[in-house]
């Protein structure tokens, strides 16, 4: 029942002790005014119970850490790393941070998935932050939630702009949106050398959002788009629509799309012979990409979560303790965690405080954070603007990580012998053991 409710309620049943005045009935009915009351009371004080809890600074520093644990990804690993650095030196302002963990898999990822995660939360005081929803369906009913019972929402994963368009106070995304992402895929593609630009979107409202950006902005740029078309989510079969963009004469294909929708429409590509240069609308792990598709691909252009060769002592410092710590190499989520975690951290120190409110204002009008995957300022909205997408290409499975500074690194297939040796051992080979280093200007033409 809503605090409206409660109060409808209590309205009426004093308009009923006033028609029905028996002494009996008159006390069980306000009786159960009076608890309608304390209960609105309770529902309305939840923020500030919440604030005045954090405000005392006794025990550890809540926060609840939420994510798919059916993903092949190492966010909460990023996530634990963060957290035993940050307890290794103090905590927060002497306090422990601790995590609450939630598994948006406990359900289908759906908005009432995130509902039910979301009133859990809530429901203990003590919790002052959330990190996590790896889904837009759960993210975006669970920050209604967050936001009235006053806990701060720290988004690492879902680029839906509707997350940030209601006006929140608590609720922050440290990954760019569609929007920004479509828009710096496109200089990107310019930077290279496209010109006549073939485009192929899922009709996805996140596709959708990343195509129309990247349309503007090439459009800006002098690009042309020659073809465009779109497809349902469900389709599986695309070789009719790649057969017509064969006809168009384009310098690449820009694809936005679910991952496994943009690996099918590559891989019958590449049966059908279009072996023409792919822009990727999307953040995709580049060795993941490698994995599915095989060595034999024309060149694809993507943006990365997370570039590890940036010459920057944080990056190294992440790489090596990672690597010690779970005795493999980190992706993008794995970094992704481990910002977000560190950024809170650190907005809770200077701020001075853990209260939510007063760690939301920091973050909102003061903060200028540099963290591996990037430079974190935000908006009013609780976007971040500051992030500049690094990029990488695949191609003949060589990749090359593509930095915003113009530097280049290859890292090339991995040899069979090496293959071996990792399938004898728990640890990987670093991949260190297959850099090169190059200049970015050898691949601004768009060819090798």
């Amino acid at each position: 029942m809503t605090l409206y409710n409660r109060m409808r309620s209590f309205q009426t049943g004093c308009g009923l002790a006033v028609l029905f005045p028996s002494s009996l009935f008159v006390f069980k009915l306000v009786g159960f005014c009076v608890f309608l009351l304390l209960l609105a009371a309770c529902e309305e004080a939840d923020e500030n119970i919440r604030a005045a809890l954090a405000s005392q600074e006794l025990g550890p520093v809540r926060v609840a850490l939420v994510w798919d644990d059916n993903r092949e990804d190492h966010f909460r690993k990023g996530a634990e790393l963060a957290q035993d650095q940050i307890n290794g030196r103090e905590g927060i302002s002497g306090r422990p941070l601790e995590f609450t963990p939630m598994d948006e898999a406990s359900g289908d990822l759906n908005p009432r998935t995130g509902v039910m995660i979301g009133r859990a939360i809530a429901a203990d005081p003590e919790i002052v932050a959330v990190i996590g929803h790896s889904d837009s369906k759960t993210a975006i009913s669970a920050s209604i939630i967050y936001e009235e019972a006053g806990i701060l929402l720290i988004n690492p994963a879902v680029t839906d702009r509707s997350l940030n368009e209601h006006g929140f106070s608590y609720v922050f995304s440290t990954i760019p949106d569609n929007e920004l992402i479509g828009t710096q895929v496109a200089t990107e593609a310019f930077s290279l050398g496209y010109r006549r630009i073939a485009v192929l979107n899922s009709r996805a409202d996140e596709a959708f959002e990343t195509t129309k950006a990247f349309a503007k902005q090439a459009a800006a740029l002098g690009m042309t788009i020659v073809n465009q078309q779109s497809f349902f989510d469900q389709r599986q079969n695309f070789r009719d629509i790649i057969a017509s963009f064969g006809y168009s004469g384009f310098d690449a294909l820009f694809l936005a799309a679910r991952p496994e929708s943009m690996e099918a429409i590559i891989r019958q590509s590449m049966e059908m012979n279009l072996r023409t240069p792919v822009i990727l609308g999307s953040m995709v792990s580049p060795s993941t990409l490698r994995d599915a598709l095989g060595n034999e691909t024309s060149r694809i252009t993507m943006p990365i979560l997370f570039n590890p060769w940036v010459d920057d002592w944080r990056t190294k410092r992440f790489l090596r303790e990672f690597e010690e710590k779970f005795e493999m190499s980190p992706d993008g989520w794995a970094a992704q965690g481990y910002d977000s975690v560190m950024m809170l951290a650190d907005s809770m120190r200077d701020a001075r405080s853990t209260v939510p409110l007063s760690v939301a204002t920091f973050i909102r009008y003061t903060l200028s954070w540099q963290g591996i995957t990037g430079r974190h300022s935000f908006d009013r909205s609780g976007s971040v603007y500051t992030k500049t997408l690094d990029f990488a290409t695949l191609e003949n499975g060589t990749i090359r990580f593509l930095s915003a500074e113009g530097d280049v690194h290859t890292v090339q297939p991995v040899k069979k012998n090496d293959q071996e040796a990792r399938l004898k051992t728990s640890k990987p080979l670093p991949l260190s053991n297959h850099l090169q280093t190059r200049d970015r200007k050898t691949l601004s033409s768009g060819r090798n």
